[in-house]
């Protein structure tokens, strides 16, 4: 009988012990578990600020590309009407030449 209670209490014991390494196990589980969730917050921020400054970044390179094109459309159309003005009847002949040819493609033949 003492034998039989030495193993009950030997069986007590170890599984005392087993649910304490559970419950360290659970614990260290628990602290990793918050120590991932932390990083990917801090990830998450780092991303947002980096999506961000790349967004800017070509947001400027958008307006510096408008402004060279509205320039090259600005200095197109001096040429333009430069030529025009100094060639009323060719530009008048161009362009009644360039709607005939729209006039083609846009209406088809009939």
């Amino acid at each position: 009988m003492a034998k039989e209670m030495m193993k009950d209490t030997t069986n007590s014991i170890r599984k005392a012990a087993d649910v304490s390494v559970i419950r360290e196990d659970l614990n260290t589980l628990r602290d990793d578990a918050q120590v991932v969730l932390d990083d990917a917050k801090v990830l998450g921020r780092d991303l947002k600020n980096e999506g961000r400054k790349q967004l800017s970044a070509a947001e400027e390179r958008a307006k510096e590309a408008l402004e060279q094109a509205k320039e090259k459309g600005r200095d197109q159309f001096e040429v333009i009407s430069a030529f025009v003005q100094n060639n009323p009847g060719q530009s008048l002949a161009i362009a009644f030449v360039g709607g005939i040819i729209a006039s083609m493609l846009l209406g088809g033949r009939r």
